[in-house]
C-alpha cells in the first residue's frame, strides 16, 4: 500500500506514529491526541514547515504506530522510543530538566521520600517517574505523608520529636521508638501505592470529599479533589515508567475467528523501549498456538530473553515460564497492549481484503508491462482541441485503481497547430520538471507516478519519452491505442495485448477515458468563454 493509504487508514486515537524510509530505517518519531490528523497534517500544511521536515517526508516511505490511553502517556512513550532509536529527523528533547521524579532512598538507616529533577538510579533506590507536572508530584508526596506514618526527620542525629510526631503521624522514629525494619515496611506499602494499587485509597477519599462538601467545607473537599486527580494522573505516567529495575515483556493478544493478532511491550531499565505486533492463524487450541508462539518468538526472534515475561492468562511452555501480574500498572499495560493487538489485526485483515478485491488488477499490471514495483499511483495524460484551437492537456491520478479527482490538474497548451505527440511532450515536460523539486506545494506535483499511461499509439509513447529525458527520469510510461486497445511500451516493438475481460486492461481503460473525459471539460470551457466573447 502507498504512504497516502497509509495515511487514509490512520486511527483517531491518541498514541506514537513512526515515519520510516524504504530501507526500513525510522526517520521521526511523534506524538499526537489524534494521529490521523497530526500525521495528515504534515502532507496538508507542507509549505509551513521546516526544509528538513520536507525532506523528511519526501523519504517517507512507510508509517506505523502504538496506541496510548492519554496524550500523556504518548508523551512518555514517545521520548523513551526516541532516546532508544535515535531517529535523524528528531530533535532531542530539551525541556526533560522540567519533568521531576519521585524517590525512594534506602541509602540511609531509615528510608526517605522526596521529589528530583535528575535522579541517580542505584540500588537501593526507587525511582518513580518522570512527571511532567511538578503541582501532581507535590500532591503525591503530600498525600503519601498524610495517608502513611512518616517522620519529618528521620536520620537527624539529635534525638529530637518532629511535627508529626506531635500531631500522631509520626510512629516515634526521630526519637528512636521505632525500628528500621517496621518503618521500611512502611516504605514497601508506600512503593505497592506509586505502583498503582490505590483502588482503595481513592475509594476513602471519595468518601472523605463527600462528607466535606455536604458540610459545605468546599476548599478542604477541593484539595481532596486535587489529591484524587494527582492520583489518576500517576497512574496514567506509571503505565509508561515502571521501577527502573524492571527488565520485562509484557505479552498480549487478540482474536478474531481463525486469526491471532498478538503485541508486544519491552520494558528495560524501566520504560517501554520498543514494541513487536504479528498476527497469527490459528490451527489448533489457543493455548498451543501461543505456547508455541512464546517459545519460537524468544528461541529465534528475540535477540534478548527478559528477566519476566507477563500475559494476562498463563501460558504453559516447557522452556519459558510467563507470569500473570498482580499490580494494577502491569496490568494496565497488558490493557493497553490488547488494543494494540487488536488494531494491528484489524490492519491485517483490511490490508488481506485489499490486496483481494483492489491490488489484484495492479499485480496484473505488473506482471503484464515488467513493471518495477506496483503501479500504485497511475498517471493518465490525453490532449484536446478543435482543429487546432482551444488546446488543453488533463492529468489525472489514479491511486489504488482509484480515481483521485483532488490530483486532477489541467493545461493550457501554450502550442498551437494539430501536432498532438509535441502537445503530449509540452505538457509532460512542465509537469515532470517538479519530481526532483523540494520548494513545489503542489502535493499532486509532488508525487512521483510508478506508471504514465498516454492516449495514443507509438508517436506519443516517442514524445513522452523525450519528455522524460529532459530531466533523466526512470519512470515506467506506456501508451493505449484506441479501438484496438493495444499496449506499447518502450522496451518491445509490438503491442502488448491483454484480453478484453481482463481487469488489468479494463483500469487502464478507465485512466485513458477519465484523462480523455477532464481533457475535454476543459477544452469546451475554453470554447465557450470564446463564443460568449463574441457574441
Amino acid at each position: 500500500m502507498s504512504i497516502l493509504s497509509d495515511i487514509k487508514n490512520l486511527p483517531h486515537k491518541s498514541g506514537v506514529y513512526r515515519f520510516y524510509d524504504k530501507s526500513g530505517n525510522i526517520l521521526y518519531i511523534g506524538k499526537a491526541k489524534d494521529i490521523k490528523k497530526r500525521v495528515t497534517s504534515y502532507w496538508q500544511r507542507r509549505s509551513t514547515l521546516s526544509p528538513s521536515k520536507q525532506i523528511m517526508i519526501d523519504l517517507v516511505n512507510k508509517i506505523d504506530y502504538i496506541l496510548t490511553d492519554t496524550e500523556k502517556e504518548a508523551l512518555l512513550l514517545e521520548s523513551n522510543l526516541i532516546s532508544t532509536d535515535l531517529p535523524p529527523f528528531n530533535v532531542m528533547l530539551k525541556d526533560d530538566k522540567s519533568w521531576q521524579y519521585i524517590t525512594i532512598d534506602y541509602n540511609k538507616k531509615y528510608p526517605e521520600i522526596y521529589s528530583v529533577r535528575r535522579p541517580k538510579y542505584d540500588e537501593k533506590s526507587k525511582i518513580f517517574g518522570p512527571f511532567t507536572s511538578s503541582k501532581d508530584v507535590k500532591n503525591i508526596i503530600n498525600l503519601v505523608r498524610k495517608i502513611f506514618p512518616l517522620c519529618l526527620k528521620p536520620n537527624k542525629k539529635k534525638k529530637e520529636k518532629c511535627f508529626n510526631y506531635l500531631i500522631g503521624k509520626c510512629p516515634g522514629v526521630c526519637i528512636g521508638l521505632f525500628p528500621p525494619h517496621k518503618y521500611k515496611n512502611i516504605f514497601s506499602q508506600i512503593e505497592d501505592f506509586l505502583e498503582g494499587n490505590y483502588t482503595q485509597i481513592i475509594n476513602k477519599l471519595a468518601k472523605e470529599m463527600k462528607k466535606l462538601s455536604q458540610k459545605e467545607k468546599y476548599e478542604q473537599a477541593a484539595k481532596i479533589r486535587d489529591e484524587i486527580q494527582a492520583i489518576k494522573n500517576l497512574y496514567q505516567y506509571q503505565k509508561i515508567y515502571l521501577n527502573q529495575n524492571e527488565n520485562s515483556d509484557f505479552i498480549s493478544w487478540f482474536q478474531e475467528e481463525s486469526l491471532l493478532g498478538v503485541n508486544i511491550f519491552k520494558a528495560k531499565a524501566g520504560k517501554i523501549y520498543d514494541v513487536f505486533k504479528t498476527v497469527i492463524e490459528i490451527n489448533s487450541g489457543l493455548q498451543n498456538v501461543l505456547s508455541s508462539f512464546v517459545y519460537q518468538y524468544y528461541t529465534f526472534i528475540s535477540s534478548s530473553k527478559p528477566r519476566y515475561i507477563y500475559t494476562l492468562e498463563k501460558i504453559t511452555t516447557p522452556t519459558f515460564k510467563t507470569l500473570i501480574p498482580k499490580s494494577k500498572t502491569r496490568k494496565d499495560i497488558l490493557n493497553m497492549g490488547v488494543l494494540n493487538a487488536k488494531e494491528h489485526l484489524n490492519k491485517y485483515i483490511i490490508n488481506q481484503k485489499y490486496k483481494t478485491h483492489i491490488i489484484n488488477p495492479l499485480i496484473l499490471l505488473q506482471q503484464y508491462l515488467s513493471l518495477p514495483r506496483l503501479p500504485l499511483r497511475i498517471e493518465g495524460y490525453d490532449i484536446s482541441h478543435l482543429q487546432g484551437k482551444f488546446c488543453t492537456g488533463s492529468m489525472v491520478v489514479f491511486i489504488n485503481s482509484k480515481p483521485d479527482k483532488k490530483m486532477y490538474r489541467m493545461f493550457k497548451i501554450k502550442q498551437s497547430g494539430k501536432n498532438d505527440p509535441i502537445m503530449i511532450k509540452e505538457i509532460l515536460i512542465r509537469r515532470l520538471k517538479y519530481i526532483n523539486s523540494k520548494s513545489h506545494i503542489d502535493t499532486s506535483f509532488s508525487h512521483p507516478p510508478d506508471l504514465i499511461l498516454i492516449d495514443g499509439g507509438k508517436v506519443q509513447l516517442k514524445y513522452a519519452l523525450e519528455a522524460l529525458e529532459v530531466y533523466h527520469l526512470n519512470i515506467p510510461v506506456i501508451s493505449i491505442a484506441k479501438k484496438e486497445e493495444h499496449i506499447y511500451i518502450p522496451s518491445q516493438s509490438k503491442p502488448v495485448i491483454i484480453d478484453r475481460s481482463n481487469p488489468a486492461l479494463k483500469l487502464l481503460q478507465q485512466v485513458r477515458d477519465e484523462s480523455h473525459r477532464f481533457a475535454r471539460s476543459l477544452h469546451h470551457k475554453l470554447s465557450e468563454k470564446h463564443l460568449t466573447k463574441k457574441i
